[in-house]
Protein backbone atom coordinates (compact mmCIF):
# COMPACT_ATOMS: atom_id res chain seq x y z
CA UNK A 1 0.00 0.00 0.00
CA UNK A 2 0.76 3.56 -0.21
CA UNK A 3 3.57 4.58 2.91
CA UNK A 4 3.75 7.95 4.30
CA UNK A 5 0.33 8.48 5.05
CA UNK A 6 1.10 8.00 8.82
CA UNK A 7 -1.47 4.94 8.76
CA UNK A 8 -0.32 1.38 10.69
CA UNK A 9 -1.84 -1.48 8.55
CA UNK A 10 -2.12 -5.08 10.05
CA UNK A 11 0.75 -7.00 8.79
CA UNK A 12 -0.15 -10.35 7.10
CA UNK A 13 3.07 -12.68 7.28
CA UNK A 14 2.88 -15.79 4.73
CA UNK A 15 4.99 -19.13 5.42
CA UNK A 16 4.80 -21.00 1.98
CA UNK A 17 4.09 -24.53 1.82
CA UNK A 18 5.71 -27.70 0.43
CA UNK A 19 6.32 -29.72 3.28
CA UNK A 20 9.45 -28.19 4.16
CA UNK A 21 11.35 -29.51 0.64
CA UNK A 22 9.98 -26.98 -1.64
CA UNK A 23 8.51 -24.15 -2.41
CA UNK A 24 9.04 -20.12 -1.82
CA UNK A 25 7.32 -17.24 -0.35
CA UNK A 26 7.51 -15.64 -4.23
CA UNK A 27 5.47 -18.21 -5.97
CA UNK A 28 3.21 -16.42 -8.27
CA UNK A 29 0.33 -18.58 -7.14
CA UNK A 30 0.45 -16.48 -4.05
CA UNK A 31 2.61 -13.78 -4.33
CA UNK A 32 0.90 -10.83 -2.12
CA UNK A 33 0.06 -7.71 -3.88
CA UNK A 34 -3.67 -8.43 -4.51
CA UNK A 35 -4.19 -9.16 -1.10
CA UNK A 36 -2.46 -6.09 -0.07
CA UNK A 37 -5.16 -4.18 -2.38
CA UNK A 38 -7.87 -5.82 -1.31
CA UNK A 39 -7.70 -5.87 2.37
CA UNK A 40 -5.53 -2.59 2.94
CA UNK A 41 -2.62 -4.67 4.56
CA UNK A 42 1.03 -5.25 4.22
CA UNK A 43 1.65 -8.45 3.16
CA UNK A 44 5.22 -9.94 3.93
CA UNK A 45 6.04 -13.43 2.21
CA UNK A 46 9.93 -14.94 3.00
CA UNK A 47 12.19 -17.56 1.88
CA UNK A 48 14.15 -19.88 4.36
CA UNK A 49 16.42 -22.93 4.54
CA UNK A 50 14.28 -26.01 3.35
CA UNK A 51 15.00 -29.85 3.60
CA UNK A 52 18.37 -30.91 4.51
CA UNK A 53 19.71 -27.53 4.22
CA UNK A 54 17.77 -26.31 6.83
CA UNK A 55 16.49 -29.38 9.39
CA UNK A 56 19.70 -31.51 9.54
CA UNK A 57 20.35 -32.41 12.80
CA UNK A 58 24.08 -32.19 13.46
CA UNK A 59 24.84 -31.88 17.73
CA UNK A 60 25.39 -35.29 17.65
CA UNK A 61 28.14 -34.76 14.51
CA UNK A 62 29.63 -31.56 15.44
CA UNK A 63 28.74 -30.88 19.21
CA UNK A 64 27.34 -27.97 20.57
CA UNK A 65 28.56 -25.87 18.00
CA UNK A 66 25.82 -27.13 16.08
CA UNK A 67 23.09 -26.83 18.73
CA UNK A 68 19.77 -25.59 16.98
CA UNK A 69 20.71 -27.08 13.39
CA UNK A 70 17.73 -29.29 12.74
CA UNK A 71 15.73 -26.32 13.27
CA UNK A 72 17.78 -23.64 11.27
CA UNK A 73 14.99 -23.35 9.14
CA UNK A 74 12.75 -22.35 11.64
CA UNK A 75 15.18 -19.68 13.25
CA UNK A 76 15.92 -18.48 9.43
CA UNK A 77 11.70 -17.71 10.03
CA UNK A 78 12.35 -15.85 13.32
CA UNK A 79 14.57 -13.70 12.10
CA UNK A 80 12.44 -12.60 9.01
CA UNK A 81 9.50 -12.10 12.38
CA UNK A 82 12.45 -9.61 13.84
CA UNK A 83 13.06 -8.04 10.63
CA UNK A 84 9.50 -7.32 10.49
CA UNK A 85 9.09 -5.85 13.89
CA UNK A 86 12.02 -3.62 13.21
CA UNK A 87 11.24 -2.87 10.01
CA UNK A 88 7.42 -3.09 9.19
CA UNK A 89 6.39 0.41 10.25
CA UNK A 90 8.54 1.89 7.15
CA UNK A 91 6.16 -0.09 4.69
CA UNK A 92 2.89 1.09 6.45
CA UNK A 93 2.60 -1.45 8.94
CA UNK A 94 1.92 -2.11 12.52
CA UNK A 95 4.65 -4.27 14.27
CA UNK A 96 2.09 -4.51 16.85
CA UNK A 97 -0.33 -6.16 14.86
CA UNK A 98 0.98 -9.43 13.02
CA UNK A 99 -0.29 -12.28 12.18
CA UNK A 100 1.43 -15.79 10.71
CA UNK A 101 -0.36 -17.61 8.48
CA UNK A 102 0.47 -20.14 6.01
CA UNK A 103 -1.28 -23.83 3.72
CA UNK A 104 -0.26 -26.96 4.16
CA UNK A 105 3.76 -27.24 5.22
CA UNK A 106 3.04 -23.48 5.56
CA UNK A 107 0.43 -23.70 8.49
CA UNK A 108 2.75 -26.70 10.18
CA UNK A 109 5.35 -23.65 10.38
CA UNK A 110 2.62 -21.43 11.51
CA UNK A 111 1.92 -24.37 14.36
CA UNK A 112 5.84 -25.03 14.75
CA UNK A 113 5.96 -20.89 15.56
CA UNK A 114 3.14 -21.25 18.52
CA UNK A 115 5.77 -23.34 20.49
CA UNK A 116 8.93 -21.64 20.16
CA UNK A 117 9.73 -19.12 22.55
CA UNK A 118 12.02 -17.16 20.33
CA UNK A 119 8.64 -16.12 18.33
CA UNK A 120 6.96 -15.23 21.06
CA UNK A 121 5.76 -11.56 21.39
CA UNK A 122 7.11 -11.38 17.47
CA UNK A 123 2.95 -12.29 16.12
CA UNK A 124 -0.42 -11.70 17.62
CA UNK A 125 -2.49 -13.84 15.44
CA UNK A 126 -2.35 -16.82 13.75
CA UNK A 127 -4.03 -18.69 10.91
CA UNK A 128 -3.44 -22.47 10.05
CA UNK A 129 -5.07 -23.21 6.49
CA UNK A 130 -4.73 -27.53 6.15
CA UNK A 131 -2.02 -27.91 8.28
CA UNK A 132 -2.31 -28.39 11.27
CA UNK A 133 0.14 -30.33 13.42
CA UNK A 134 0.26 -32.21 16.78
CA UNK A 135 3.76 -33.58 16.76
CA UNK A 136 6.94 -32.78 15.22
CA UNK A 137 10.24 -34.58 15.03
CA UNK A 138 11.70 -36.67 17.91
CA UNK A 139 15.13 -35.42 18.38
CA UNK A 140 16.46 -39.16 18.20
CA UNK A 141 14.73 -39.35 14.63
CA UNK A 142 16.19 -36.52 13.65
CA UNK A 143 19.78 -37.38 15.00
CA UNK A 144 19.44 -41.15 13.00
CA UNK A 145 18.48 -39.29 9.68
CA UNK A 146 21.42 -36.90 10.06
CA UNK A 147 23.68 -39.84 11.18
CA UNK A 148 22.26 -42.12 7.75
CA UNK A 149 23.37 -38.55 5.60
CA UNK A 150 26.95 -38.31 7.20
CA UNK A 151 27.16 -41.75 6.11
CA UNK A 152 26.19 -41.56 2.96
CA UNK A 153 29.02 -38.59 2.17
CA UNK A 154 31.41 -40.94 3.71
CA UNK A 155 31.61 -38.51 6.79
CA UNK A 156 31.88 -39.96 10.15
CA UNK A 157 30.91 -38.34 13.43
CA UNK A 158 32.89 -35.20 14.47
CA UNK A 159 33.37 -34.35 10.30
CA UNK A 160 30.18 -31.75 10.34
CA UNK A 161 31.70 -28.59 9.32
CA UNK A 162 32.87 -31.12 6.27
CA UNK A 163 29.17 -31.12 4.83
CA UNK A 164 29.88 -27.39 4.32
CA UNK A 165 32.37 -27.65 1.91
CA UNK A 166 30.28 -30.68 -0.37
CA UNK A 167 28.79 -29.31 -3.59
CA UNK A 168 25.63 -28.42 -3.44
CA UNK A 169 24.11 -31.31 -6.04
CA UNK A 170 26.12 -33.61 -4.17
CA UNK A 171 24.55 -32.56 -1.01
CA UNK A 172 21.39 -32.66 -2.11
CA UNK A 173 21.54 -35.94 -3.75
CA UNK A 174 22.68 -37.66 -0.53
CA UNK A 175 19.79 -36.29 0.88
CA UNK A 176 17.24 -37.79 -1.84
CA UNK A 177 19.04 -40.73 -1.11
CA UNK A 178 18.70 -41.13 3.01
CA UNK A 179 14.85 -40.26 2.12
CA UNK A 180 14.54 -43.01 -0.14
CA UNK A 181 16.32 -45.14 1.66
CA UNK A 182 15.23 -44.88 5.13
CA UNK A 183 11.66 -43.94 3.29
CA UNK A 184 11.15 -41.04 5.39
CA UNK A 185 8.12 -38.94 5.69
CA UNK A 186 9.39 -35.15 5.13
CA UNK A 187 7.61 -33.65 8.01
CA UNK A 188 7.08 -36.14 10.42
CA UNK A 189 10.24 -38.79 10.37
CA UNK A 190 13.48 -36.05 9.05
CA UNK A 191 14.72 -33.15 7.52
CA UNK A 192 11.98 -30.73 9.07
CA UNK A 193 11.56 -29.16 12.80
CA UNK A 194 11.90 -31.34 15.35
CA UNK A 195 11.81 -31.38 19.37
CA UNK A 196 15.33 -30.40 20.30
CA UNK A 197 14.74 -29.82 23.68
CA UNK A 198 16.26 -25.88 23.23
CA UNK A 199 14.60 -23.71 20.50
CA UNK A 200 11.54 -25.99 20.27
CA UNK A 201 10.98 -27.22 23.88
CA UNK A 202 7.96 -29.37 23.50
CA UNK A 203 5.59 -30.62 20.60
CA UNK A 204 3.26 -28.10 19.66
CA UNK A 205 -0.01 -29.79 21.23
CA UNK A 206 1.19 -32.51 22.53
CA UNK A 207 0.80 -33.94 25.33
CA UNK A 208 -0.68 -31.04 25.81
CA UNK A 209 -0.77 -27.35 24.09
CA UNK A 210 2.44 -25.36 24.23
CA UNK A 211 2.07 -22.54 26.75
CA UNK A 212 4.57 -20.09 24.48
CA UNK A 213 1.71 -18.27 22.77
CA UNK A 214 -1.82 -19.66 24.74
CA UNK A 215 -2.36 -15.59 24.33
CA UNK A 216 -2.40 -16.08 20.49
CA UNK A 217 -5.81 -16.33 19.01
CA UNK A 218 -5.75 -18.93 16.11
CA UNK A 219 -7.79 -19.58 13.63
CA UNK A 220 -7.61 -23.64 12.01
CA UNK A 221 -9.07 -24.60 8.83
CA UNK A 222 -8.82 -26.99 5.93
CA UNK A 223 -8.42 -25.98 1.57
CA UNK A 224 -11.22 -28.45 0.06
CA UNK A 225 -9.43 -28.67 -3.19
CA UNK A 226 -5.38 -28.84 -1.95
CA UNK A 227 -3.80 -31.49 -3.84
Amino acid sequence: PAVGDGRKRPVMFWCHGGGFATGSGSSPVTEGANLAKRGDVVVVTINHRLNVLGFTSLEEAGGPEFAGSGDAGMLDIVFALEWVRDNIARFGGDPGNVMIFGQSGGGRKVATLLAMPKAKGLFHRAVIESGATVRLVESAQGTRVARELMTTLGLTRGQARELQKIPLDKLMGAYFEVVRKMNVDQMTQGFSPLVDGIFIPQHPFHPVASNVSADVPLMLGSTRTEL
